[in-house]
């Protein structure tokens, strides 16, 4: 059977186009609001991994920039601990680019990152986030903030002299 290029390429946009068709406009457990649009408002979407959710992304609005990217307004980010499924880390920008195909997420605006646990905190402003790399770069005035709790005392076994 001959491949035809032209036809590969339409099939694998209407595939990419469907995914992101539901991807856009699911709601909560995957459900699409009635008449949900581009410009809906408020969406969330698990990322899972192994039958995990390893992180959802949520925002108040989004529009898409091509097929594989979203320009999201209110945009939050947890993540989630692969082994307990506990959240580890929940961030938010008012706005951002995510790209569903490099499962990436960036910005020239403010991001504010903080553990589940509150225990740490950065803020900056432009940040690049990448999933498959598990990487995090901070562009400018990155600002971190630790709870004293964090850092329990060290205790030595012998008294000082």
């Amino acid at each position: 059977m001959k491949r035809i290029p032209a036809a590969i390429s339409i099939v694998r946009c209407a595939l990419i186009g469907g995914f992101l068709t539901v991807l856009l406009q699911g709601r909560g457990h995957g459900q699409a609001p009635a008449g949900a649009t581009p410009a809906s408002p408020g969406f969330s979407f698990p990322f899972q991994e192994g039958g995990r959710v390893v992180f959802r992304f949520s925002g108040s609005r989004y529009s898409p920039l091509s097929l594989t990217e979203l320009a999201v307004q209110q945009f939050t980010l947890e993540t989630y601990n692969t082994n307990t499924g506990l959240a580890e880390w929940v961030g938010t920008a008012p706005q951002c680019v995510v790209s569903t195909g490099a499962k990436e997420i960036h910005s020239s605006g403010s991001l504010l990152l903080r553990q589940a646990d509150g225990q740490f905190s950065v803020a900056a402003e432009g940040f690049h986030w990448s999933h498959a790399t598990d990487r995090l770069v901070l562009s400018n005035r990155v600002h971190a903030t630790f709870h004293a709790t964090l850092f329990s005392p060290v205790t030595s076994a012998a008294p000082p002299p």
